[in-house]
């Protein structure tokens, strides 16, 4: 996952940090929290440039059809704050298939 600092052209946004995220995920059609809904630090800092990435790995990863963040007030400086995310999708598009084992046939030991 990609972060970066959103400024807006008030002086009051400018130094809004978003401290950490929380993920959560779809699969197999229900919700999941990642890493049991831990806050995922992001490393922001006030000094930095507006154009800094901060790229957040997932480990272990994870296999998802939906994948949302949302940000705890909490981890924010501010009551209004906001930033850009992107995810950076790798690795199968789908599940394994399961491989099917006949059980039902009857072998023959000799």
């Amino acid at each position: 996952m990609i972060l970066k600092k959103f400024y807006s052209k008030s002086k009051e946004h400018t130094k809004n940090l978003i401290n950490g995220v929380v993920i959560e995920y779809q699969s197999g059609g229900k919700w999941v929290q990642f890493n049991g809904g831990k806050v995922i630090k992001t490393g922001f800092n006030a000094d930095d440039d507006r154009e800094t990435e901060y790229v957040i790995d997932f480990y272990p990863p994870f296999l998802a059809t939906e994948v949302k963040a949302y940000i705890p007030r909490s981890q924010r400086d501010h009551d209004f704050v906001c930033g850009r995310i992107e995810y950076l999708i790798e690795g199968p598009v789908a599940a394994p298939k399961p491989e099917v084992v006949n059980t039902t046939k009857e072998e023959t030991v000799t």
